[in-house]
């Protein structure tokens, strides 16, 4: 294996190319993990049935099979874990996506959101709710902190502000008052009022 020209590779360095030790094949990888299972399954059952029948137990031919089936299905599934397990080895070191997922290796967790849109819908009602409480808040607050940019800028950011503002002048709630750029703005609806509105 040659090394990349951009890296250097260390004296006494090993490179070494690895392998996988045999292709997937029907037989392999299907057949024999199912009679390894099957077998598991019997000799189990088998076991469990013989002290059954020891024990007293008649019905152990019911039991046998029973038991042979429920191991069975139990082993196919660990080896099953572990054939996946070793396909996503052999392809990190083969570099090739064997059962063509796209990937190479074991593929990332993705995460699923479950009832997507309910989600979302419950995520702009909080989001609402949260909006309409800051509003109540800010209108609450006004006849002892005023109407002045000023005071509310820092605590709101200036979007907000005006935005709040701005909502209050447009349903009639507040209104301008004086003339010029600084001219200011006032309540025109009490305070109690308008939470009632809010709420």
């Amino acid at each position: 294996m040659q090394a990349p020209a951009a890296q250097a590779i260390p004296a006494g360095a090993e490179l070494s190319r690895q392998e996988p030790a045999r292709p997937a094949t029907f037989a392999a990888d299907l057949l024999v993990p199912l009679g390894q299972a099957v077998t598991s399954g019997l000799l189990l059952g088998g076991l469990a049935a013989f002290v059954a029948n020891r024990a007293g137990y008649h019905d152990w031919p019911a039991l046998w099979l029973g038991l042979g089936l429920g191991i069975s299905a139990v082993a196919w599934l660990v080896l099953l874990g572990q054939h996946r397990r070793l396909l996503w080895a052999i392809e990190t070191v083969t570099g090739k996506d064997l059962d063509k997922d796209g990937k190479t290796g074991k593929p990332a967790e993705r995460l699923v959101i479950v009832n997507a849109p309910q989600a979302q819908e419950q995520s702009a009602k909080q989001e609402r709710a949260a909006r309409r409480s800051a509003f109540a808040a800010f209108v609450a607050a006004l006849p002892t902190r005023g109407t002045d940019a000023r005071t509310w800028e820092p605590e709101l950011g200036r979007q907000t502000y005006q935005e709040f503002r701005d909502t209050l002048i447009r349903v009639g709630w507040a209104k301008l008052k004086g003339r010029g750029e600084k001219r200011g703005w006032a309540l025109a609806v009490p305070v109690a009022d308008i939470l009632a509105r809010i709420e």
